[in-house]
């Protein structure tokens, strides 16, 4: 088909552009001009007069031409074409067009990098790598964060972080959370801890003694008076508060020791004693105890700085005060703060005894000598019997060898020795604990053991002594001339023999009980292990040697670990009412917000749907005012229930005078008369022995009248050293008056004082004849200061127990586990009516165990069920706990209400516990929310449960309550 001729279109397509392009006024066809504003334009203007009118807009559009010209983002020689640049122009500028050039050059003088002054050419890595060189350079590097002894072991194999003034091993670098737990369960896990302070007090025992009084307490436990830690031979624990503030103003948790002395014959004998404690908190620890001493006596105040220079081995005591006296006057105390010169690594265990027992060489002594040498052992020994004291040490761990675990010697027992260098008996291979220890009781018969034959010289060791410590660490071999002589042996790798040149060592082992079973989550024994306190300068030589036996490593993670699993509480994530629990809090706090903000929202969780007000961290002070407010209300209810069920009872047998239930239900024995003896020397009532005592509660006929639940097998009655002793009994009674006013508490300590030894009786005795004016009498109870108000962990051991003994009776009974000993649900409301007026602002300490699933983590939040979740909980036993709403609400109201449950607590530490199989938490809660949670209990007749539900979920999990 023939194509159109397309001649024709084109041009009139053509024209018709070109005449919609023309404008009206230039047709043309058109003669006559065009009307409009343009014919009345004028025809010319003055140039002149119209610039000088508008000289201000020019002089304006000029300078913003040359500044926009100036402040342009673009170099000169982007300005080219890019086909115009060259490479070459960034260091020749002739390579730059000429009319750019100068501007060229003015931008490179202008970008010029200062050049800095010709360094010194750096040291050759030969150089560096010199011990002298590497020493000094790590001495640099620890001016801000000191290193531990095994810093260097620690750095190639562990995550490192900067803690409380030290670089602390956090966790090792491999997957190793069920090894570690392994390794406590079955092995032995080896964890350096010298980053505990370790402060030394100097005097006369009896003085040290009633100082720290002030400072301890002895109703939460034994304290530094009691008589298996005077004679220096159990290591013992204690809670220290500051100067007559208990039980407010808590410090934090020390071990203490005292130095047994080697003749006791002298009537004023000067001891020292060691107190070990956490070093967020040392400096606080240390200045209390000053204070303490500074009261009772002239004190000497010694604080040793770590010297710059580490190669050296020296520490420098640069700071010396006095306080409490006057220039003239002796000191009758000396509080010496122990930097750099001690040591501590922990074995935790069933086999850290058999791998001690490889181990430790001990040091054979002889008589032979009748002139000192120039050893520090050999001067040492010139002392009065100090061979046959050494002779006998030997003989105890000799005997101590058959010890299968260490779980079975007294808690805290402690044994000096003297050992040899571990280096020169060093394995060839790393081996494992069984390998390394299968010959170790062929010749020992573990039936012939006897403990109680260990001397009583068994703590005494010359550690005490700074110029045996300073001695001990000058006279180390280095490790150059030690491996000189070990190429020179015949026979590569055998064992090294120095004979009197060998490094001799004192050290002191302390036994760790770990858990006791009593009312812990753990099993018994878990835990338990050996301290092992050395000199300075020889934390590596023992740590190669136990590693390479067959010891796993262990960082700050396991030991908090190690902590959970056997159900105590670990410092200071799990004391809230202490300055360095609130700091820890605060940082806990800080680093979630953090982490929470570097998240979009859509990758993150809204805790406003979840109806979490705090989930980054525990707001004690708002839920334990909260809390404080209902106090009146958990009142009446409670009198409420007392009074219909004595009514219930009276209308059906009449007055009722004493209760005796079934056999398998226990045996309550009432009497109207109480006996108590006050001591004339303290000043305190104290309840009667068990024996003694006619009106008592029979709660568990099995149960040790005398037990620390931190000592395990310690059983021991502490005993006034210093007459007309006060133990800050105004403080007893819980109350919220501020502790800084010492007119308040001085007023009540006759109230207070009554108080406290009611709850005392109460937990060997019946409270069902206490009448109604007893428990209302307004003049024994607290009145609640909101502004002032104060929070504090309950520690008196006698309410603890009670709460204890309350938890186990409302448990409910099956086949496998009868209830023998129940109390009545009457004498539980109304000792917690009691008690609850004395105590609103205490937070009680729980361990949770979920029922069926779930894990409790940190920051979960502790809730009361209601009346239809237990009973839901009742008619199936599955039954896997309630949901919470979608929250729309903005803002919670209070903490209590956030919920459709009740808050009453937080979990501070939560994990999945390998030793149960299933999740396990430590947590505190209020104490009124806990009376709710018994008085809920017992009106629904169940087990004591609570909901636990964590931060980033909406299901509530059922948990099983024990207080500790």
């Amino acid at each position: 088909m023939a194509e159109k001729p397309q001649g024709k279109n084109r041009k009139r397509k053509h024209f018709e552009m070109e005449k919609s392009r023309q404008s009206p006024f230039q047709n043309p066809k058109s003669t006559r001009q065009p009307a409009g504003v343009v014919s009345k334009a004028p025809r010319g203007i003055n140039a002149a007069e119209f610039a000088e009118s508008r000289a201000l807009e020019i002089h304006n559009m000029m300078q913003a031409l040359s500044s926009a010209s100036k402040q342009s983002n673009k170099r000169v020689f982007q300005s080219l074409p890019r086909h115009m640049r060259r490479r070459a122009a960034s260091h020749n500028s002739k390579r730059m067009p000429a009319r750019l050039r100068d501007a060229y050059n003015r931008e490179a003088l202008k970008s010029q990098v200062k050049q800095k002054e010709p360094s010194k050419q750096k040291k050759s890595r030969r150089h560096r790598r010199k011990p002298s060189n590497l020493l000094a350079e790590y001495s640099r590097r620890q001016r801000k964060h000191a290193w531990l002894e095994t810093h260097i072991w620690h750095a190639k194999r562990f995550k490192m972080v900067e803690q409380w003034g030290y670089k602390i091993p956090l966790h090792p670098n491999d997957k190793s959370v069920k090894a570690s737990y392994r390794a406590m369960a079955n092995g032995c896990l080896l964890q350096d801890i010298s980053y505990y302070q370790c402060i030394e007090v100097h005097g006369r025992q009896e003085m040290i003694a009633a100082a720290m009084k002030h400072l301890t307490s002895s109703d939460i436990g034994l304290t530094m008076a009691a008589k298996d830690y005077l004679d220096g031979r159990h290591e013992g624990h204690a809670m220290l508060f500051k100067y007559d503030q208990y039980p407010y103003h808590a410090i934090g948790t020390v071990m203490f020791l005292w130095q047994q002395q080697v003749d006791n014959t002298s009537t004023t004998p000067m001891t020292k004693l060691w107190l070990w404690s956490h070093p967020v908190c040392s400096d606080e620890v240390t200045k209390e105890i000053v204070h303490a001493c500074s009261l009772d006596g002239p004190t000497e105040y010694v604080d040793s700085k770590p010297s710059l220079s580490k190669q050296n081995g020296e520490v420098s005591e640069n700071m010396v005060t006095s306080k409490g006296s006057s220039s003239g006057n002796a000191s009758e105390f000396t509080v010496t703060v122990l930097y750099e010169q001690l040591v501590r690594l922990r074995l935790t265990g069933p086999k850290s005894h058999a791998l001690l027992a490889a181990t430790l060489e001990l040091c054979e002594w002889s008589t032979e000598r009748n002139h000192p040498g120039s050893q520090w052992w050999e001067v040492y020994s010139q002392g009065e019997n100090r061979i046959m004291m050494l002779e006998e040490q030997n003989n105890s761990w000799e005997q101590m060898k058959g010890v299968t675990s260490p779980g079975v010697l007294k808690a805290g027992s402690v044994l000096a020795l003297v050992v040899k260098d571990p280096r020169l008996g060093l394995p060839v291979r790393k081996s494992s604990v069984d390998m390394a220890c299968e010959d170790l009781y062929q010749d020992v018969s573990t039936e012939e053991l006897t403990l109680s034959s260990i001397s009583e010289g068994s703590a005494v060791s010359p550690l005490w002594d700074s110029a045996v410590r300073h001695a001990v660490k000058q006279t180390k071999m280095p490790e150059k001339d030690l491996n000189n002589l070990r190429s020179k042996q015949t026979l590569p790798g055998s064992k090294l023999d120095l004979g009197d040149e060998t490094s001799r060592i004192p050290m002191l082992v302390i036994q760790q009980p770990g858990s006791t079973g009593n009312y812990q989550m753990g099993s018994i024994n878990f835990g338990s292990g050996y301290d092992v306190i050395l000199p300075a300068g020889w934390s590596m030589a023992f740590w190669i040697a136990f590693v390479y036996r067959g010891a796993r490593v262990g960082g700050a993670r396991e030991l908090a670990t190690c902590s959970r699993e056997q159900g105590v509480p670990h410092f200071p994530c799990d004391f809230p009412d202490t300055r360095a629990g609130r700091e820890y809090n605060e940082e806990q706090k800080r680093s979630g917000e953090e982490k929470y903000e570097r998240y979009p929202p859509a990758k993150r969780p809204n805790y406003v749907k979840f109806g979490m007000a705090s989930p980054f961290a525990q707001d004690w002070n708002t839920l334990v005012h909260e809390w404080s407010e209902q106090v009146e209300k958990l009142e009446d209810d409670m009198r409420q229930m007392i009074g219909s069920e004595k009514a219930v009872k009276d209308s059906q047998s009449g007055h009722m005078k004493c209760l005796e239930p079934d056999h398998n239900e226990g045996k309550v024995v009432v009497n109207a008369e109480r006996q108590s003896v006050k001591d004339s020397q303290s000043g305190h009532i104290k309840c009667l022995e068990p024996g003694h005592n006619e009106g008592k509660v029979v709660v568990n006929a099995e149960r040790q009248s005398v037990k620390d639940s931190q000592l395990g097998q310690i059983q021991c009655l502490e005993e006034d050293i210093e007459e007309g002793a006060v133990y800050n009994s105004s403080l007893k009674n819980n109350g919220v008056h501020s502790a800084d006013d010492p007119k308040a508490l001085s007023n009540d300590v006759e109230a207070c004082n009554k108080d406290e030894n009611e709850i005392c009786e109460d937990v060997g005795s019946s409270i069902l004849n206490e009448t109604k004016e007893d428990i209302a009498d307004d003049s024994e109870r607290t009145e609640l200061a909101t502004p002032n108000l104060q929070f504090n962990v309950m520690r008196t051991l006698s309410i603890r127990r009670r709460l204890q003994d309350i938890t186990l009776s409302l448990k409910q009974t099956t086949k496998r586990r009868p209830q023998k000993n129940k109390i009545p649900d009457e004498e539980i409301i109304e000792y917690l009516t009691k008690t609850l007026p004395k105590c609103p602002c205490s937070l009680v300490f729980l361990n949770l165990r979920p029922l069926l699933k779930g894990c409790p983590q940190d920051n979960a939040v502790i809730y009361i069920p209601t009346p239809q979740d237990l009973v839901e909980l009742q008619k199936d036993k599955f039954y896997g706990g309630p949901v919470e709403d979608v929250h729309k609400c903005n803002i919670p109201s209070s903490l209590i209400g956030q919920c459709s449950r009740k808050a009453i607590g937080w979990v501070t530490s939560g994990q999945y516990s390998f030793a149960r199989g299933q999740g396990s938490a430590i947590g505190f809660c209020t104490f009124p929310g806990f009376c709710e949670v018994i008085i809920r209990t017992v009106q629904e007749k169940c087990s004591p449960v609570v909901l636990v539900r964590n931060t980033s979920t909406f299901q509530y999990r059922f948990a099983n309550i024990v207080v500790v």
